[in-house]
């Protein structure tokens, strides 16, 4: 937010001093509207939304690798069940994840045999998919004890701390996040919870969809030769 902030600033800066400049050369007084305008029409934008390339299958196939997203960067979202969110990735924030809200502060959360239940009720989820066999420690919460990795001691602490009558029960100030895929996405039945304070944005509208080699899309480095556009996914409200 602070360095969208500071281009904004900066663009508002050279249009001044452009106006600033045709006074000097004689230009006509009605000619700093346009620039007002101009100036507005680049530098606002940029305070509110922000442009994010999906990386990874894990939300397929809502999101696809290559679709470009618009992301509504403020005011700050405050989620509802089901929203999709951008956040700072709790184990590295210098990455940015995208999930779906499942369980709101206060919420109980449980999984079995990859049926989601929330607050005691089965949820429906249209929008996942499955590619993969049933795996108990992905497909169950809690699952067994002896089935958890001492690697996930953020899964631990979340079963540890925060687990009552076998339900996840969500903190205040966090959020319970799955990806859409449901057997290829990194979330919180192993990493636990995402703080309110990690929320970045809230995407609302798919820009651009390139199909491609996804090692070279995830890599940032395909060529828009070697792929092929999703004119179907093109302005897709999300």
């Amino acid at each position: 937010m602070a360095r969208t902030s500071i281009v904004g600033l900066l663009l508002a800066l050279v249009f001044f001093l452009a106006g600033r400049a045709l006074g000097r050369v004689g230009a006509t007084t009605g000619l700093r509207w346009p620039w007002i305008g101009m100036t507005a029409v680049l530098t606002v934008p940029l305070l509110f939304v922000r442009a994010y390339s999906m990386p990874s299958g894990s939300m397929e196939n809502t999101l696809l690798i290559g679709d470009r997203m618009l992301v509504r960067i403020f005011p700050r979202p405050l989620p509802a069940r089901g929203d999709l969110i951008l956040f700072h990735y709790p184990l590295d924030r210098k990455q940015i994840f995208v999930k779906r809200v499942i369980g709101l502060p206060g919420d109980h959360v449980r999984i079995k045999d990859r049926v989601t239940y929330l607050n005691g009720r089965e949820l429906k989820e249209p929008y996942v998919i499955r590619t993969m066999p049933a795996e108990p420690l992905r497909d169950n919460l809690p699952s067994v004890p002896e089935a958890m990795p001492e690697e996930l001691p953020a899964r631990t602490e979340m079963l540890r701390d925060h687990l009552v009558s076998g339900e996840v029960v969500v903190p205040q100030g966090k959020y319970f996040v799955l990806g859409d895929n449901r057997d290829n996405s990194f979330d919180s039945r192993y990493w636990g919870f995402v703080s309110v304070s990690d929320l970045t944005g809230k995407p609302f509208l798919i820009y651009d969809s390139e199909a491609g080699s996804d090692t070279d899309l995830q890599a940032g480095t395909s060529e828009r030769g070697g792929t092929h556009v999703r004119w179907e996914r093109v302005f897709k409200v999300l």
